[in-house]
């Protein structure tokens, strides 16, 4: 995960009903900043770290 491309997806949500879904994680140790704003004006960030799979039964399938 690259962690810009993750703060400007929530970026560019509409303001109101707007969200920006991750798939993957950042690097270890990074921070993600964005400005308070951005989540109380309607913006939804929802995120996950295998998508619709599986960690125990799917990963070792890959």
């Amino acid at each position: 995960g690259n962690v810009k491309v993750m703060r400007d997806a929530l970026e560019c949500t509409h303001r109101g009903w707007g969200q920006s879904i991750i798939i993957g994680v950042a690097p270890a140790g990074a921070t993600i900043e964005t400005r308070p704003f951005q989540l109380v004006t309607g913006r939804v960030w929802k995120g996950t770290a295998f998508g619709g799979a599986r960690g125990r039964t799917d990963v070792p399938k890959i």
